[in-house]
């Protein structure tokens, strides 16, 4: 079963999505800002105490990572054109990038494959790339599997989910034997997150029904043995990241 989130908070004034891993005895956060083309970093020794480190990718406002003592592994969906003249964008290239840790400076940057909203997921040995991708309109949750981060450039995709409307933002983690995925949904003009199960993480998942938020840009994250799951909000100044937590 999922547990119950509690514990609803804003930890963020400005953002859109962020995604969390650990980095020695702290957290680094990966900050997406509408608007802004590119992805900041935050640290700190909990959620609550993160504050920018001065160091930012190129990329937009969803992008996740991998991170070891040695390396960052980033996932991001690049921008590719401006809309109708309008401050809006879409991302349609998936691109990885990878950079040393603890200090500046890019070691591999390459193009993936198209669609948008990368969530890259390591578990028992392999690698899993979600992401979302448009196809005439039609909504997909797809994913690549593979023994290591350099084949996913040229490994087979399976396809999870397809929708008409709007269904993106796939967030995958593992509790036990079971894989829990979130996406958000459009639905009548109103975003929220709704969570599917799968007992395998490369084969098609399950809507359970439960809508887990009202909002939109959701990632799950295991931390210290609490499922971790941060969001935004839209206010009349902007979006904000917010984030809840299991109970003990």
């Amino acid at each position: 079963m999922y547990p119950k989130l509690v514990n609803h908070r804003k930890i963020v004034d400005h953002g859109h999505t962020m995604h969390l891993s650990r980095l020695g005895d702290g957290l680094v956060g990966f900050l997406g800002q509408v608007g802004f083309e590119n992805v900041s970093t935050l640290h700190g020794d909990s959620i609550d105490t993160l504050s920018p480190s001065g160091k930012s990718f190129d990329g937009a406002r969803t992008s996740t990572a991998l991170v070891d003592e040695s390396t960052i592994d980033m996932f991001y969906a690049k921008q590719e054109k401006e809309v109708d003249g309008a401050n809006m964008w879409r991302y349609q290239e998936i691109w990885r990038q990878s950079s040393y840790a603890r200090a500046p400076g890019a070691v591999v940057t390459e193009k993936i494959t198209d669609g948008s909203a990368p969530f890259i997921f390591h578990d028992d040995g392999a690698y899993y790339l979600y992401f979302h991708r448009n196809v005439d309109g039609i909504h997909h949750i797809v994913v690549r599997t593979s023994g290591t981060l350099d084949e996913l450039a040229w490994a087979k995709e399976t396809i999870l989910e397809r929708r008409e409307h709007t269904l993106s933002m796939p967030s995958v983690i593992r509790l036990r034997d079971t894989f829990w995925m979130t996406c958000e949904e459009l639905v009548d003009g109103k975003w929220q997150t709704i969570l599917l199960s799968s007992k395998s993480p490369q084969n098609s998942f399950r809507n359970t029904g439960i809508v887990l938020l009202q909002y939109p840009c959701a990632y799950q994250h295991v931390i210290d043995g609490k499922v971790v799951v941060t969001y935004s909000k839209k206010t009349k100044e902007g979006w904000e990241l917010w984030a809840a937590e299991s109970e003990e």
